[in-house]
Protein backbone atom coordinates (compact mmCIF):
# COMPACT_ATOMS: atom_id res chain seq x y z
CA UNK A 1 0.00 0.00 0.00
CA UNK A 2 1.05 3.60 -0.43
CA UNK A 3 -0.16 7.02 0.74
CA UNK A 4 -2.77 7.35 -2.05
CA UNK A 5 -4.20 3.90 -1.30
CA UNK A 6 -4.45 4.72 2.39
CA UNK A 7 -5.90 8.17 1.68
CA UNK A 8 -8.71 6.50 -0.28
CA UNK A 9 -9.38 4.20 2.68
CA UNK A 10 -9.47 7.08 5.18
CA UNK A 11 -11.65 9.25 2.91
CA UNK A 12 -14.32 6.55 3.03
CA UNK A 13 -14.65 7.00 6.82
CA UNK A 14 -17.28 9.25 8.36
CA UNK A 15 -14.60 11.03 10.40
CA UNK A 16 -11.14 10.52 8.92
CA UNK A 17 -9.31 12.19 11.84
CA UNK A 18 -10.98 9.92 14.40
CA UNK A 19 -10.58 6.99 12.03
CA UNK A 20 -12.15 3.58 12.21
CA UNK A 21 -11.29 0.23 13.76
CA UNK A 22 -10.33 -2.15 10.94
CA UNK A 23 -9.10 -5.17 12.94
CA UNK A 24 -8.92 -6.13 16.60
CA UNK A 25 -7.30 -3.20 18.45
CA UNK A 26 -6.22 -1.67 15.13
CA UNK A 27 -7.41 1.72 13.90
CA UNK A 28 -6.64 3.67 10.73
CA UNK A 29 -6.86 7.46 10.95
CA UNK A 30 -5.44 10.65 9.51
CA UNK A 31 -3.28 13.08 11.46
CA UNK A 32 -4.78 16.57 11.48
CA UNK A 33 -1.34 18.17 11.79
CA UNK A 34 0.51 16.74 8.77
CA UNK A 35 -2.20 14.68 7.03
CA UNK A 36 -0.24 11.46 7.38
CA UNK A 37 -2.26 8.26 7.57
CA UNK A 38 -1.57 6.07 10.59
CA UNK A 39 -2.19 2.42 11.30
CA UNK A 40 -2.41 2.22 15.10
CA UNK A 41 -2.25 -1.02 17.09
CA UNK A 42 -3.30 -0.33 20.68
CA UNK A 43 -1.38 2.92 21.42
CA UNK A 44 1.39 2.57 18.83
CA UNK A 45 1.42 3.91 15.27
CA UNK A 46 2.96 0.80 13.70
CA UNK A 47 2.83 2.12 10.12
CA UNK A 48 2.68 5.80 9.14
CA UNK A 49 2.13 6.84 5.52
CA UNK A 50 3.50 10.34 4.95
CA UNK A 51 2.16 12.72 2.33
CA UNK A 52 5.46 12.68 0.37
CA UNK A 53 5.38 8.90 -0.02
CA UNK A 54 7.60 7.87 2.91
CA UNK A 55 6.45 5.07 5.21
CA UNK A 56 7.63 4.88 8.84
CA UNK A 57 7.63 1.56 10.72
CA UNK A 58 7.49 1.47 14.51
CA UNK A 59 6.77 -1.10 17.23
CA UNK A 60 7.68 0.92 20.36
CA UNK A 61 9.45 -2.25 21.47
CA UNK A 62 6.38 -4.47 21.05
CA UNK A 63 7.90 -6.96 18.61
CA UNK A 64 5.00 -9.40 18.72
CA UNK A 65 3.42 -11.68 16.16
CA UNK A 66 0.40 -9.35 15.99
CA UNK A 67 2.51 -6.24 15.47
CA UNK A 68 4.46 -7.92 12.69
CA UNK A 69 1.21 -9.09 11.08
CA UNK A 70 -0.28 -5.58 11.11
CA UNK A 71 2.87 -4.08 9.60
CA UNK A 72 2.98 -6.73 6.88
CA UNK A 73 -0.69 -6.09 6.03
CA UNK A 74 0.13 -2.49 5.07
CA UNK A 75 3.67 -2.67 3.65
CA UNK A 76 4.09 -1.93 -0.06
CA UNK A 77 3.90 -4.95 -2.33
CA UNK A 78 7.08 -7.03 -2.26
CA UNK A 79 8.25 -5.84 1.17
CA UNK A 80 7.96 -8.27 4.04
CA UNK A 81 8.86 -8.09 7.74
CA UNK A 82 9.94 -11.43 9.14
CA UNK A 83 11.82 -12.94 12.03
CA UNK A 84 15.01 -14.93 11.67
CA UNK A 85 16.76 -16.41 14.72
CA UNK A 86 14.86 -14.05 17.02
CA UNK A 87 15.76 -10.91 15.06
CA UNK A 88 13.34 -8.96 12.87
CA UNK A 89 14.42 -8.28 9.31
CA UNK A 90 12.87 -6.37 6.41
CA UNK A 91 12.96 -8.13 3.06
CA UNK A 92 13.08 -6.01 -0.11
CA UNK A 93 11.20 -7.03 -3.26
CA UNK A 94 14.59 -7.84 -4.87
CA UNK A 95 15.42 -10.26 -2.03
CA UNK A 96 17.84 -7.98 -0.15
CA UNK A 97 17.46 -8.24 3.63
CA UNK A 98 18.22 -5.59 6.28
CA UNK A 99 17.78 -5.61 10.08
CA UNK A 100 14.61 -3.95 11.38
CA UNK A 101 14.82 -0.98 13.73
CA UNK A 102 12.06 1.19 15.17
CA UNK A 103 11.60 4.41 13.25
CA UNK A 104 12.99 3.07 9.99
CA UNK A 105 11.55 4.65 6.86
CA UNK A 106 10.78 3.20 3.49
CA UNK A 107 11.26 6.13 1.14
CA UNK A 108 9.76 6.27 -2.32
CA UNK A 109 12.38 6.96 -4.95
CA UNK A 110 11.30 9.68 -7.34
CA UNK A 111 13.58 8.46 -10.11
CA UNK A 112 12.37 4.86 -10.08
CA UNK A 113 9.39 2.92 -8.86
CA UNK A 114 11.40 0.84 -6.40
CA UNK A 115 11.67 1.78 -2.74
CA UNK A 116 14.72 2.46 -0.61
CA UNK A 117 14.94 2.05 3.15
CA UNK A 118 16.37 4.85 5.29
CA UNK A 119 16.81 4.99 9.03
CA UNK A 120 15.29 7.91 10.94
Amino acid sequence: MNYCDMLNVVNSFRCKFKGRIVQNNTRISMSDSDYSVKVRLHNTDVVTFHKGGDITLNTDGWQTVTTKSRINNYLPEGYYLQQRKGEWILRYPCGKVIPYSDGMRITESYTALEMEVKYA
